[in-house]
């Protein structure tokens, strides 16, 4: 009885180890579970870093679809392979608008009556007809091309060389486009690649970036340096940069309240702009509206 006595105590005492090291198990594993892990509430872009392919070229697959965004899930990553990079351009156009673009915007704002400001607004976007004629056929939108044309032809006769936006006057009834070459290398199946915030123009992407030299290249204005008298090239180099920067500056007078509730509003607003980026370029693809840079520096749109 003695010996079974200190058996049975033996084996409550074995018993009771296994189940204490099971729970101890349990435990540590609960402990190591993402769950329970205290990490940064902080919205991180983190990049994946690991390819199928170990000698891939992570550049290399930036257009493809693989690297297309799921513009449905709204925690997708956006590519931003150069951050670090984006970061300190974000910063800098940060630190001009408040410090110089702004307050001189401000300035041009309390001046100039808001009639005027949609005036002067109306007379550039006349005046991009070529951008938005041009991506509408290349994107087989020729009904669209039809209508920038007719837009042109009134609101530079009837509407005073654009000054007033009579084509889109709910009598007659035509409403104006919004086409780009990234847009339309969109259209033709390039992914967005890389984002890239650019000095002063502020959020863009590798394929809008290529698309805003094309986009250049319509502009008229662009020309107006480049048609100068030999006797005289300064005037039209400073009529073609005034030119710009009026156009700039009253687009920026006419979004102040829109920029600044954007970053009130915003608790990484660095995150916020590149989000608000791609959505409107997406919507812009689209045809639903969107802003080529919203919120950046030098948007003329």
């Amino acid at each position: 009885m003695r010996y079974q006595h200190t058996v049975g105590k033996r084996t409550l005492a074995t018993r009771s180890i296994v189940l204490l090291s099971v729970t101890l198990v349990f435990f540590s594993g609960c402990a190591s579970t993402p769950g329970s892990a205290k990490i940064p509430t902080k919205a991180i872009n983190v990049q994946p870093t690991t390819f199928e392919d170990p000698f891939e070229d992570p550049f290399a697959t930036s257009f493809t679809d693989a690297r297309k965004l799921n513009w449905d899930d709204q925690n997708a990553i956006h590519p931003d392979p150069w951050e670090s990079l984006n970061v300190k351009t974000f910063a800098f156009n940060r630190y001009f608008d408040r410090v110089i673009f702004k307050p001189f915007a401000s300035g041009y704002d309390w001046i100039m009556p808001d009639s005027v400001q949609q005036n002067i607004k109306n007379v550039f976007t006349n005046l991009a007809m070529p951008r938005r004629f041009v991506n509408s056929i290349l994107q087989g939108k020729l009904d669209g091309a039809a209508r920038e044309f007719v837009r042109f032809a009134i609101n530079s006769s009837i509407g005073i060389g654009g000054l007033y936006d009579i084509a889109s006057h709910p009598f007659v009834g035509i409403d104006p486009s919004n086409e780009d070459t990234g847009q339309t290398f969109a259209v033709w199946g390039m992914g967005s690649g890389p984002y890239i915030i650019l000095p002063f123009f502020g959020p863009s992407s590798l394929r809008d970036s290529i698309g805003l030299i094309f986009d250049t290249a319509l502009e008229p204005l662009t020309y107006i340096a480049f048609d100068t008298p030999v006797t005289n090239p300064i005037l039209p180099t400073v009529l073609s940069y005034g030119t710009y920067g009026t156009e700039i500056t009253n687009a920026r007078s006419l979004h102040l309240e829109s920029f600044a509730n954007i970053e009130t509003a915003s608790l990484d607003f660095y995150i916020s702009v590149q989000d608000a980026y791609f959505q409107a370029r997406q919507a812009a693809v689209n045809d639903q509206g969107g802003l080529r840079n919203p919120s950046g520096v030098l948007n003329k749109e």
